[in-house]
């Protein structure tokens, strides 16, 4: 699920600036360059989180907060002068100048409802992609559970990794799982980062479609993503398997994502075990030509 937020910020530069870093990060985002013209996008559709500028050319983002059914995040050159009245949402301020990682976390904090947390749960291939990244480091790091972080925006998931040192193997064996990868130093410390699409899709382009949905047409890359639906019947299983081996025949490259134990399960027992579609290295989530502005 992409997370929707509204950018109330009447300074164009920012504004755009903003868009375009929440976007890479995998945010849905509209904005809104006036106090009038946030109140109108609230009034249009519901977002998820909205951040807004206290000082607007046209008001104050007071009014801004009053108007939000959604958690609303304050940023705020002048804080100590900010009087928050009449939130129905959670309301949290950050102070400028706003450093973009910073604002990300916030972000991820605020838009997770705390009180669904089963929510939280990653679907299975994440998890798994979780626990061998924790093996993996552990395995060449005397390192606890606590040194490995992991931080899930509805659509990408980041993992951190504090090491005892900069380890180009290691992160030559992670990069075999996929995403984007890289190592920081950060206050003296090797930074181990990696992200990865939250459903475990390859490519953002291939079409991720759900087990009881219909395949859709053309020739382009199917991605069948079993978390999409509440069960999937043993023999509708089959019939995907029929469908994604006849698809590989014709040349269309299908695979699954998220497939349960149940099922992986049924097929050994069938005897078919061998002919189901391998779950993919999980894909880059920016383009090569950018990875540069990952921040």
């Amino acid at each position: 699920m992409t997370h929707q937020l509204l950018l109330v910020e009447d300074e164009p530069g920012i504004r755009e600036g903003l868009t375009a870093f929440l976007q890479l990060k995998g945010y849905g985002i509209t904005t809104a360059g006036s106090c009038a013209d946030g109140l109108s996008r609230i009034a249009e559709s519901d977002f998820d989180m909205v951040i807004t500028d206290w000082h607007l050319g046209d008001g104050i983002g007071a009014a801004i907060v009053a108007a939000s059914q959604c958690p609303v995040l304050v940023i705020s050159g002048d804080a100590e002068r900010v009087e928050i009245e009449g939130a129905v949402g959670k309301v949290e301020m950050m102070r400028k100048p706003v450093l973009p990682p910073e604002l990300v976390e916030k972000i991820a904090s605020m838009v997770v409802d705390a009180e669904n947390l089963d929510d939280l749960a990653l679907p299975v291939d994440a998890q798994d992609r979780v626990d061998l990244i924790r093996a993996m480091v552990r395995s060449r790091h005397e390192v606890g559970d606590e040194a490995v972080t992991v931080r899930d925006d509805g659509t990408l998931v980041t993992v951190e990794a504090r090491l005892s040192y900069d380890d180009d193997q290691l992160q030559e064996s992670v990069s075999k799982i996929g995403g984007d990868v890289r190592c920081l130093e950060r206050g003296g410390q090797a930074i181990l980062e990696i992200r990865f699409f939250r459903s475990g899709q390859r490519e953002e382009t291939d079409r991720l479609i759900g087990p009881h949905e219909p395949w859709p047409e053309g020739d382009g890359t199917v991605a069948v993503d079993f978390s999409r639906a509440d069960h999937c019947a043993p023999m509708r299983f089959v019939e995907l398997l029929d469908r994604a081996e006849a698809a590989h025949q014709f040349g269309r490259s299908a695979y699954f994502l998220n497939v349960p134990a149940h099922l992986r399960l049924y097929l050994e027992l069938l005897g078919r075990a061998h002919v189901m579609p391998m779950r993919e290295t999980a894909g880059p989530a920016l383009p090569a030509v950018i990875t540069e502005l990952w921040r």
